[in-house]
């Protein structure tokens, strides 16, 4: 959360977010690797016993920066001892992950899209649900007796036939009145 202040016992993992006000928000894999820039990353601490302030700066190019990867994880237990331990061997191991080779924004978009969609569907469901509804009561109210699951469509059929034969609808000849 916005402390600027981290208690590293323990690995840890630290992340910057991506969001419409940063530089890399519209940036694809592609665009990374055409850019010319540098990231420079500075990690400042104090070490506890002596007080004394420790900084470890980094900087790294496009080129340095690999899309759809992690670090491999350091840590294991080694059940003989009982205890956690750190390979620090394997410090600069990276694996792939599942991250989307896309930008932040089009992955931002594609996420609104979907929801979008699903959002219409589901009112489009719940309309349909309620016409569905509606239509059934007419046909029970008319006398018919529905199989399950025919409800809707026979409903439309008798909607249809009740206005035709009311004088509504088609005129016989395909039209329309």
């Amino acid at each position: 959360g916005g402390e600027d202040r981290a208690l590293l016992l323990w690995p840890v993992i630290l992340a910057h977010p991506i969001d419409e006000d940063r530089p890399l928000w519209k940036m694809s894999p592609q665009d990374l690797l055409n850019s010319n820039f540098e990231i420079i990353v500075v990690l400042e601490g104090v070490v506890a016993p002596t007080g004394n302030t420790a900084q470890a700066r980094s900087s790294y190019l496009p080129h340095e920066i690999l899309w759809g990867y992690r670090f491999d994880n350091l840590v294991s237990y080694a059940i003989e001892q009982g205890v956690y331990a750190i390979d620090c061997s394997c410090i600069n191991n990276t694996v792939p992950d599942n991250t989307p080779r896309l930008s932040a924004c089009r992955m931002d978009h594609q996420r609104k899209a979907i929801s979008s969609k699903k959002a219409s569907l589901s009112l489009s469901r719940m309309s349909q649900a309620g016409q569905c509804s509606r239509k059934t009561s007419q046909v029970s109210q008319s006398g018919h007796h529905l199989a399950p699951g025919s409800a809707c469509l026979t409903s439309n059929l008798t909607r249809t036939w009740n206005m035709q034969a009311a004088g509504h609808g088609h005129n016989g000849q395909g039209q329309e009145d």
